[in-house]
């Protein structure tokens, strides 16, 4: 009112006048704020208002908004910033009371209260009139020039990254700045700095911003805010993971712009520093990580450089690590990955020589032809593939992570040691590392398999014979198992020798070796004879029940090396052929081979009676007696092996009742085994009818247990009796079938 005058019009001050009104005015924009002093300006200039109203209308406005709390992007004027301003003003009005005399014209109040800043405020990090807490507050606020705003952060950012890199280096020269007014700094730096990479990261997501292109300059404290608290012995400062975290949201964002993915991937460090994070077990880092790279290879004209740097290979360590990694990103990381691999003619060859030594070449025919389900092929690649042609299970997924964690930590060690300067000669650089196309693996956990010509897995076929084998018939089949079990027989009988011939004590690395070699031996010649009993089993009855005698239409021929592998499984020591799976699968083989042509002949030379006879006698000792399941297997087994080769031959009754008619009998007393009665009944009723020997047998039955009805069992119409509604080792249950028939290299 004093300058103005009742007019208002500004064009009748002088000079001197003028200049006071704009310092003033000045002032107040400093003291509490331009966009709250705008209110002032607006209404009072707003045409709108009548001319009359204006100072009535702005007063109010300003008076109702001044004495109110408003928190804003651009705005911050709460309880405590009015306190602070009153203080301010009544300490003005006090001073100037106090001061006042009439040579001093005016009292230069503008001067005073430029630069105030209030306490309330003295934690805001401010950068282009935006209270950046705020405005991560309410992210869709609008920033008039979001690449103006995005590098004044960027800047902010460089000069707190600049204040952190003088400290390290003064603690370097051991300069003591271990003092409270620099920790506090500290603090508010990281709480600043973590503000602005946020508030990037928000202008990125909530506004239409262009490919960013990030300069140097910028790059390098965004790396140096990335990297890990000590090096060189050397702790660095205390950067925290809400500041880390932050830092790679921001970089989770450019990336997805060509030009700015183009440009960091170029900086050794800043690619060392990403992948170094993604292979933590930082879960709440690594994931962000993670999606930085699942970013990256969105570019497709950048995926021969990612590969040639390792990104891919540490990107399939991350999909792997089910254990600790978050299964939605990793879903995410390997779907980024598969995307490139089947879209990207280019990079699909040299992607196909890192997946050759990744992976067993069933498997990794697999990845090839699965273009749609890549969450049911990670799932597979998890949980584990057990295919008769393709097997991956969760110990060689252990194996490949090992492997990938030795290499892939190498490869960080290398970038990370790179000095800032170094980056990537793009597009024409050489290979860094050799791991990124020469990597192979060798699974233990395959050379514990028996593998067939072809890639069939032994065991598992074992388990479903019924599958259809690939570009091979199956006699010829049968012919090369054959051939293969003979081998392996030997071998075994070799190892096993040699664990008797090593003099030295148990558990010394030769006995220990040579016992390791005797029992890989002996899981490797059981698994093929399964599969050659099974395989014959195929070819003879073409899944028929086999539980019947051997007809003249239905015989066939079977290949001459699969006979001589059963007389070789019926000479072999006796202490070698002790072991309950080896004999379950030569009885087996026995059973079904006298449904083929000569398989009579060979058995009789390998004096199959006699064999059998010992085997009785050891069942009905009463001190070896054992009561379980697969005890009982075995022993149906041998009398329906027994019964058949009578039904099959009458001329070997005279030989049976020779070597073996006292264990037979003794089998009737034998209380524990009335489940053998059945079977023992018709092998009886065959040897009664045979004129030669049915007086003595009946006396032997009669002796050895007077009350058997023997009238009974010699009207018996004879058959062979089913075990259980089959002839095999499924009597018993599933597992147990395989853990004593063949089992697999862990149980050996």
């Amino acid at each position: 009112a004093e300058y103005m005058g009742p007019t208002n019009d500004i064009s009748k001050l002088d000079s001197a006048q003028k200049g006071s009104l704009i310092a003033l005015y000045e002032g107040f924009l400093s003291v509490i704020g331009r966009k709250l002093f705008q209110i002032l300006l607006e209404d009072y200039f707003d045409p709108m208002i009548k001319e009359e109203a204006k100072d009535t209308a702005a007063v109010n406005r300003f008076l109702t908004t001044i004495t109110s709390e408003v928190k804003a992007p651009n705005i911050l004027w709460t309880n405590e910033t009015q306190e602070d301003f009153r203080a301010l003003l009544y300490r003005q009005l006090r001073s100037l009371n106090e001061s006042y005399s009439p040579s001093i014209a005016r009292w230069d109040f503008a001067s005073e209260i430029t630069g105030f800043v209030y306490a309330s405020h003295l934690n805001e990090v401010v950068v282009e009139d935006i209270y950046v807490s705020l405005y991560n507050q309410h992210p869709q606020f609008n920033i008039v020039d979001p690449h103006s705003f995005i590098h004044a952060l960027l800047d902010d950012i460089v000069d707190k990254f600049e204040h952190f890199e003088q400290e390290y280096d003064d603690r370097l020269r051991n300069i003591n700045t271990n003092t409270k007014r620099i920790t506090d700094l500290r603090l508010f730096r990281i709480q600043s700095l973590t503000q602005d990479a946020l508030a990037i990261a928000n202008v990125l997501k909530h506004r239409d911003v262009d490919d960013i292109l990030i300069e140097e300059e910028y790059q390098h404290p965004l790396t140096g805010l990335l990297r890990r608290t000590s090096y060189q012995g050397v702790e660095k400062p205390e950067l925290t993971s809400d500041l880390k975290c932050a830092v790679l949201g921001v970089i989770e964002r450019l990336v997805k712009g060509s030009i700015c993915a183009g440009n960091m991937i170029q900086n050794t460090n800043f690619i060392g520093e990403l992948l170094r994070i993604a292979r933590t077990d930082d879960s709440k880092m690594n994931v962000i990580a993670a999606t930085c790279l699942a970013n990256l290879c969105v570019h497709y004209e950048l995926a021969q450089s990612l590969l040639k740097i390792g990104v891919f290979h540490v990107m399939i360590e991350y999909a792997l690590r089910a254990e600790t990694n978050d299964q939605l990103i990793r879903s995410e990381v390997f779907r980024a990955l598969f995307d490139v691999y089947h879209n990207d003619d280019e990079l699909q060859k040299p992607l196909d020589k890192v997946f050759v030594g990744f992976f067993p070449k069933k498997i990794h025919d697999l990845i090839k032809r699965e273009k749609r389900d890549f969450n049911h092929l990670l799932e597979s690649l998890e949980k584990g593939i057990e295919l008769p042609y393709a097997m991956w299970t969760s110990n060689m997924r252990k194996e490949l992570l090992a492997v990938l964690k030795d290499e892939n930590g190498s490869l960080v060690e290398h970038y990370l040691q790179a000095k800032d300067s170094d980056s990537f000669d793009f597009p024409n650089m050489k290979v860094l590392w050799p791991m990124t196309t020469k990597l192979r693996v060798n699974y233990e956990e395959l050379s514990k398999e028996v593998i067939f010509d072809g890639g069939l897995f032994l065991r598992v076929y074992n388990q479903n014979p019924e599958i259809e084998l690939e570009n091979l018939k199956l006699d010829l089949f049968i012919d090369r198992l054959a051939k293969l079990a003979r081998d392996s027989l030997s071998n075994y009988i070799r190892a096993y020798n040699h664990i008797r011939n090593v003099k030295k004590p148990k558990g010394s690395p030769e006995k220990t070796q040579a016992i390791h070699d005797s029992e890989r031996g002996y899981f490797t010649m059981v698994t093929l004879a399964n599969s050659l009993l099974l395989a014959i089993e195929q070819l003879l009855y073409n899944g028929r029940n086999p539980n019947r005698t051997r007809y003249a239409e239905d015989s066939k021929t079977i290949s001459e090396e699969a006979l001589n592998f059963i007389v070789d499984l019926f000479t072999i020591p006796k202490e070698i052929e002790s072991q309950p799976s080896l004999r379950l699968t030569m009885l087996q083989l026995a059973f079904i081979a006298i449904d083929t042509d000569r398989g009579l002949t060979v058995l009789k030379t390998c004096d199959i009676i006699g064999y059998i006879s010992d085997l009785l006698k050891k069942f009905t000792e009463e001190s070896t007696f054992k009561d379980d399941t697969l005890t009982h297997v075995e022993e149906k087994l041998v009398l329906n092996l027994l019964l058949k080769l009578l039904m099959s031959d009458r001329s070997l009754v005279p030989l049976v009742l020779e070597n073996a008619l006292r264990g037979l009998t003794r089998i009737y007393n034998w209380k524990k085994a009335q489940y053998l009665s059945p079977i023992l009944d018709h092998i009886i009723c065959i040897m009664i009818k045979d004129l030669r020997c049915s007086q003595e047998v009946i006396l032997a039955v009669n002796n050895e247990n007077p009350s058997i009805e023997i009238d009974r069992i010699g009207g018996l119409n004879v058959n062979l009796y089913e075990m259980e509604n089959t002839w095999r080792y499924k009597a018993i249950s599933y597992k147990t079938c395989l853990l004593y028939t063949s089992p697999s290299p862990r149980d050996s």
